[in-house]
């Protein structure tokens, strides 16, 4: 970590071990990103000689496209549309036992790719109609996380209970739609 981030201080050797481990982790996989980017732009040049190479060698009458400098990349840029991989790897662990409603399981098929990391041990607040994924508290008790929720649940106090059965009543902000799937939604007491 202190090779990826070499100015920053948190990743020194006196500093690294109380770094809390989602923190680390999400550090790790932005390297990753970064690097990823780095060697796509060092080999597009090559990709793009390759790419006029290729078009000049073949049939103008074909029917098919040409050949993109894309097309000879290896390191193209990882492109994120799901949640954050943290809520994505809670949301995964709570669907495995079976814990989540299933009008909660409209969102699968867009969480199941961007899972990073491994769930925490609180790793979701489920009431009625709203449920909280990968909640972190902020504050004395607010959290945030991965908000799903129905319309019925819009600016409404509901009792969230966690995974050990310790519940809080939290204020779920409003709901848009019939059911919502937000990041980072901050609800307070």
């Amino acid at each position: 970590m202190k090779k990826a981030f070499p100015g920053d201080p948190e990743f020194s050797w006196n500093r690294f071990y109380q770094l809390p481990y989602d923190y680390v982790l999400s550090g790790y996989y932005k390297y990753q990103k970064l690097r990823r980017q780095e060697l796509h732009e060092l080999e597009l040049p090559i990709a793009l000689n390759t790419a006029v190479y290729a078009n000049s060698q073949r049939n103008p009458k074909s029917p098919k496209k040409a050949l993109e400098p894309f097309d000879f990349s290896f390191y193209r840029p990882i492109e994120e549309n799901g949640p954050k991989g943290y809520y994505a790897a809670c949301y995964l662990h709570a669907a495995k036992k079976g814990d989540l409603p299933s009008w909660a399981l409209f969102c699968f098929k867009e969480v199941s790719g961007s899972a990073r990391g491994e769930a925490g041990l609180q790793y979701m607040l489920v009431a009625e109609d709203a449920v909280l994924v990968g909640p972190r508290k902020i504050a004395e008790g607010q959290f945030q996380g991965l908000l799903i929720a129905k319309e019925s649940a819009s600016n409404q106090v509901r009792t969230f209970l966690d995974p050990d059965g310790v519940s809080y009543d939290l204020l779920v902000p409003e709901i848009e739609t019939k059911i919502v799937a937000k990041e980072d939604a901050i609800l307070s007491p």
